[in-house]
């Protein structure tokens, strides 16, 4: 299919898509890369030298700037149900969060509104890169389109709304990525039914860089950290792709491993069923639910009394999951067909 004011373009060769997309942005237009995330990482050495070639191109007076180069990654590792193991890889993100924090963003749109307002934004930017972290099943929708629009313009959020404790946690949840925000926010619909006298924050972050969390404009560095994610309270951070990643963006902000604790990919797959890669990654809601009594606990009373009975209430869970998904083939309706309720 051909049209005079663009095109559409397909062929089972990232490496020729790359080099089409180049030379395209090169002649003053705009364009996306769409692939599966997990082969997105055959193009990761032809990324490293068109960033390159813009941190070095910049300067130059003469030069215009360029449309930014932006890739949607779908096909996400947590929806690999069909192709398996050899589908489920999200180092790509690791290798663009090394290139320059500067004009290097990687998105994680927590719902259709978001994504809508990240890809008006990156359509706009110039000499930039821009990776867009999408999954393409129908999901909740968390935001309105004002709420993603303020929340794209730093990067990160606070919402207030998922917990009536938000102000004063016992324990803080950090979001990174559309599955793991639904995993997130069961957890926290759990435990308000569970345990309502654990206070909860939900921090949900929708853009990475180099330079930190949040907006490569105004990243969040130490000073205003606290901010988020309190001064002393812990942080379970439930994050897309490898821990490492998150690993390296909390360094320079200090001394907190003590209180944080990262729910990530594992390297652990196959094809089953979409929460059993939860499961076996320990990122499932139960997880996150077992996290936060064993955390919170530690500075609530209350929660400290009941945490034990309820960590083993959900490991019983996860044994029900894994004996109805080897004799269904799917997972339980409550899991499947969970929907956010307050």
């Amino acid at each position: 299919w051909m049209d005079p004011k663009g095109r559409i373009m397909e062929i089972l060769s990232e490496h020729t898509l790359q080099g089409w997309l180049q030379g395209y942005l090169l002649t003053g237009r705009h364009g996306l890369f769409a692939t599966y995330e997990a082969f997105a990482m055959i193009v990761a050495s032809m990324i490293d030298q068109y960033a390159k070639f813009i941190k070095l191109s910049k300067p130059i007076a003469w030069r215009k700037p360029l449309a930014s180069l932006n890739y949607i990654l779908t096909s996400l590792g947590w929806r690999q149900e069909h192709n398996g193991f050899s589908h489920q890889n999200p180092g790509f993100v690791g290798s663009i969060m090394m290139k320059h924090g500067e004009f290097t963003s990687v998105y994680f749109p927590a719902d259709a509104n978001s994504l809508l307002v990240t890809l008006e934004d990156c359509m706009q930017r110039t000499n930039a890169v821009n990776i867009i972290v999408a999954g393409k099943q129908k999901m909740p929708q968390w935001l309105t389109l004002q709420q993603a629009r303020e929340q794209l313009k730093t990067g990160i959020g606070t919402w207030d709304w998922a917990h009536p404790g938000s102000k004063n946690p016992d324990v803080v949840f950090a979001a990174i990525g559309d599955y793991m925000t639904i995993e997130t926010m069961a957890a926290v619909s759990i435990l308000r039914k569970e345990v309502p006298e654990l206070n909860v924050r939900v921090v949900n972050i929708s853009e990475l860089t180099a330079l930190g969390f949040g907006d490569e404009r105004g990243p969040v560095h130490k000073r205003n950290f606290e901010k988020y994610f309190t001064a002393d309270r812990p942080i379970i951070f439930s994050y897309h792709g490898y821990a490492d990643v998150i690993k390296q963006m909390l360094w320079d902000l200090g001394c907190i491993e003590d209180r944080v604790s990262i729910h990530a990919y594992q390297e652990e797959g196959t094809t089953t069923t979409p929460f059993d890669m939860h499961v076996r990654n320990q990122t499932s809601r139960f997880h996150l639910v077992m996290d936060a009594l064993v955390e919170g606990s530690k500075y609530n009373e209350l929660v400290r009394k009941r945490r034990d009975d309820l960590i083993c209430k959900y490991k019983r869970y996860l044994d029900q999951h894994q004996k109805y998904i080897l004799k269904y083939g799917k997972d339980l309706d409550e899991i499947e067909n969970w929907k956010w309720e307050f």
